[in-house]
């Protein structure tokens, strides 16, 4: 006994055969795996080195593209990052705030600044080199800066 003895495929019609067609694709495409994006994480920095001086970014990919990971250590209330070029201009602002512990117990965060175009975050992001600084209630009090090459 075979398949074909089975479903008498001599007896469907065109139609049966795309409808089956389409099914055996649709299925295919639901059951086999993603191609899967490899992301590498490169944390380049020992805990000794970020308790120095707790501000760090290095470059990272995620599924849409490539980021930039910043890890840094709020003290202040109302902390946010801010992204300048070369020429002072700002690039990029970090869309919210970060406080400490309730206690004053400084707290440390991981932000992806994204360098592909995205609807809230802005657009593309060029190759250059930007400064990243860690600002708190205003644009003037910048507690921690460093610079990036991307």
């Amino acid at each position: 006994m075979t398949l074909r003895n089975i479903f008498r495929f001599e007896e469907l019609t065109l139609i049966e055969i795309i409808i089956l067609g389409a099914i055996s694709a649709l299925l295919a495409f639901v059951i086999l795996p993603e191609k899967e994006v490899s992301i590498v994480a490169t944390d380049i920095v020992s805990t000794e080195q970020f308790n120095e001086y707790p501000l760090i970014a290095w470059k990272d990919i995620d599924k849409k593209g490539d980021i930039i990971k910043i890890k840094y250590r709020v003290r202040n209330t109302e902390t946010y990052i801010k992204v300048y070029d070369t020429n002072g201009v700002v690039v990029h602002k970090q869309p919210f705030y970060r406080s400490p512990w309730d206690d004053g117990t400084p707290r440390d965060f991981t932000y992806n600044w994204m360098l592909y175009y995205t609807q809230d975050y802005g657009d593309e992001i060029p190759p250059g080199e930007y400064e990243i600084r860690v600002c708190y209630k205003y644009d003037r009090n910048v507690d921690l800066s460093t610079t990036i090459t991307i």
